[in-house]
């Protein structure tokens, strides 16, 4: 950030500062669940079919659930709204999605990444784990582009 200063002094950068705890258990979980649905993503970009399908809605559902279920208080709400929001619509759009919508499902993918590496950033959590995750969504930002 300091180089950032120096060649734009003017540029604020906000920078999120961690606020919601997050156990060891859960931080596993939320890996996990993480890289489920990296599999579910590259499997169904690869090849759209109902099973795939099904399987990324399973991965997107058990992902919205755990955030639900974990981040219960007001201010976990917040924090995972949005992110509620687009796994619950992309779950629904897959409902109806043909292979032909792929594009379409990847655009709303993409959206789903972003809004994820905001929410890990709100987490308190270790830097390896936080790492670990926003790696796989650097990775699924390129598979999906």
């Amino acid at each position: 950030m300091t180089n950032e200063k120096q060649e734009f002094p003017n540029l604020l950068i906000p920078e999120l500062v961690p606020t919601i705890p997050i156990t060891p258990d859960q931080e596993t979980a939320l890996l996990s669940l993480i890289q489920q649905m990296q599999t579910a993503i590259n499997v169904y970009l690869n090849n759209p079919n109902p099973g795939n399908t099904v399987a990324l809605q399973t991965s997107l559902t058990n992902l919205y659930n755990f955030l639900v279920n974990q981040f219960p208080t007001q201010q976990g709400r917040d924090a995972t709204r949005y992110t509620l929001f687009l796994t619950s619509g992309l779950s629904n759009r897959l409902n109806t999605a043909n292979p032909a919508d792929v594009p379409h499902i990847a655009t709303m993918l993409q959206s789903l990444y972003t809004t994820l590496s905001i929410l890990i950033s709100e987490f308190i959590m270790t830097n390896v784990v936080r790492n670990q995750i926003l790696n796989i969504l650097a990775n699924l930002t390129s598979t999906t582009a």
